[in-house]
């Protein structure tokens, strides 16, 4: 009826509270256009945003909090804890980069497991370890599997207070080939695997190990495969396929949680040849399948701290669409393909992972031989161990550079 009608009036907007303004904002805009003559906004309460005044300086409108988070800061100063009255502060500061500056001091299990190994190393470089015997130098090439764990040892003992990856990567399929169940010998790949892991949590004890081993099946053989990787093998993290579906990834997701602190990583781009027959095959909406495993692996990670994604980092055009595709989803990404073999380098994923907006505490970068045995060629002499230890140090060493994460 005419006697609503706003038409040349001066209206006041009440709200009651306002965090970014941005739904004020829209109100006015509303009741603005319909006729009225000025808009004031009145919220009740105010947070006291950056972003809300730059919001009301760039809309036109005015606004006049009755009460602002600063009128209480007195009050709480006494009532809260000088840590908890800090934090904050540090949010009224800045709130939309509060949690990056604090999401450490919460425990989402593997998320959190990944940014304080990312904060305390300085590093997102994953220690990918497939065993290649004639890699090794003279001395320890001589003891077989046994001689890489060995070697290895010699390495990590000498990293503490140099360096330390971000991860750790055994690919099961390179340690299980040395198992011969028929043998008397029977396992001795599995074995040795298990010393490879107990020297990591020695020297590394906070860095997590992903099994690499790529399961996936019906739901129920899934199940087996999630405990083998999880309880048999004390993993904190695994890799699965993806592409059977929820009922196949869903045992290994289960493991995401904050009770179980598990990392799931799925099958969605991967660095292969053979990746155009199916993942870059397009679909009738222009998209390609790959983009559709990606929004599955999105679906699957809610509520699941710990799923997360392997994306190729050998092809940047669709490291950069799945990096903003997975942005701010706390998604943990696994990139494999970088290295002279594969073709990627590391601070080139480093820099298109900052572009998508993708937090880099979360990804790692995975180097196997790239860091094992980066001075192997075939029908060359391997250098002593001195000068491998060395090596693998100083690689290490420059890729942390090369990526520039500090944090």
């Amino acid at each position: 009826s005419s006697d609503l009608s706003i038409e040349g009036k001066r209206i006041f907007l009440i709200e009651d509270l306002m965090s970014t303004a941005g739904s004020i904002i829209e109100n006015a805009q509303i009741i603005k256009k319909s006729g009225a003559a000025e808009v004031f906004c009145v919220p009740i309460f105010s947070y006291g945003m950056r972003r809300s005044k730059d919001e009301f300086n760039a809309s036109g409108f005015d606004h006049t909090p009755l009460l602002t988070i600063s009128d209480f800061l007195p009050s709480l100063e006494e009532s809260l804890s000088e840590s908890e009255y800090k934090s904050l502060v540090d949010w009224i500061r800045d709130p939309e980069g509060w949690f990056g500056r604090h999401s450490n001091d919460f425990d989402f299990g593997f998320l959190t497991q990944l940014r304080r190994t990312a904060r305390n190393s300085g590093s997102i470089i994953c220690f990918g370890l497939d065993p290649l015997i004639k890699a090794l130098p003279e001395e320890y090439a001589d003891k077989g599997i046994n001689g890489f764990v060995s070697f290895m040892e010699l390495v990590f003992s000498s990293m503490p207070g140099l360096v330390s990856p971000a991860m750790f990567k055994p690919n099961l399929a390179w340690w299980q080939d040395f198992d011969n169940p028929f043998d008397e010998k029977r396992f001795t790949g599995s074995e040795a695997l298990v010393d490879m892991m107990k020297i990591i949590k020695r020297y590394f004890p906070n860095v997590p190990i992903n099994i690499d081993f790529k399961k996936g099946d019906i739901g129920t053989s899934s199940s087996k495969w999630a405990s083998y990787g999880f309880e048999k093998w004390r993993a904190d993290a695994v890799t699965a396929h993806s592409y059977m579906g929820r009922d196949s990834v869903g045992p290994f997701t289960d493991y995401c949680n904050n009770e179980k602190a598990k990392g799931a990583y799925l099958l969605v781009k991967t660095t292969n040849e053979g990746a155009v027959d199916l993942e870059l095959k397009k679909m009738a909406d222009g998209r390609f399948v790959y983009e559709e495993v990606a929004d599955n692996v999105i679906r699957w990670a809610k509520g699941k701290p710990g799923v997360g994604a392997v994306t190729a980092g050998n092809s940047p055009e669709e490291l950069m669409v799945l990096g903003k595709k997975f942005a701010g989803k706390d998604i943990p990404l696994l990139i494999p393909g970088v290295g002279e073999s594969q073709g990627g380098d590391a601070g080139e994923v480093a820099d298109i992972l900052r572009k998508s907006g993708y937090e880099l505490g979360l990804a790692r970068i995975n180097l196997s031989s790239g860091l094992t045995h980066p001075w192997y060629k075939p029908g060359k002499p391997n250098p002593s161990t001195k000068e491998c230890v060395s090596i693998i140090i100083n690689t290490l060493r420059s890729l942390n550079e090369k990526v520039g994460y500090s944090g």
